[in-house]
């Protein structure tokens, strides 16, 4: 009915996991592309608190916000993607963008 301490002994994966730096979530937004752009397009976006110079990721459009949500920063690009999963590094976080097969359900 006592409860006792535990051993202090825990997984080697988990001993690794937590020796690596913590990476800060990045606020990702993924929309279809629509129309004219074709099956294949999607817009990936972030949203951060200051304009980010990224080496591992190529965001043809970074602005401040003018209206709402003035303190932060809009970064976008319109990708190609092919059906089945597509991987993207952003800002050294790893990305997967599942795209369904044309015509398909999901």
């Amino acid at each position: 009915s006592g409860v006792t301490a535990g051993t202090g002994v825990f997984e080697p994966w988990l001993q690794e996991l937590w020796k690596q730096p913590t990476a800060q979530a990045l606020d990702l937004r993924v929309a279809k592309g629509l129309g004219a752009k074709g099956y294949g397009k999607v817009r990936i976006s972030v949203v951060a608190p200051q304009l980010m110079e990224l080496s591992d990721f190529n965001f043809t459009y970074k602005q401040q916000f003018r209206y709402r949500w003035t303190q932060n920063f809009l970064h976008s690009a319109l990708v190609d993607v092919k059906p089945g999963k597509n991987t993207f590094t952003i800002a050294g976080q790893s990305v997967q963008v599942d795209l369904p097969a044309e015509n398909q359900g999901i």
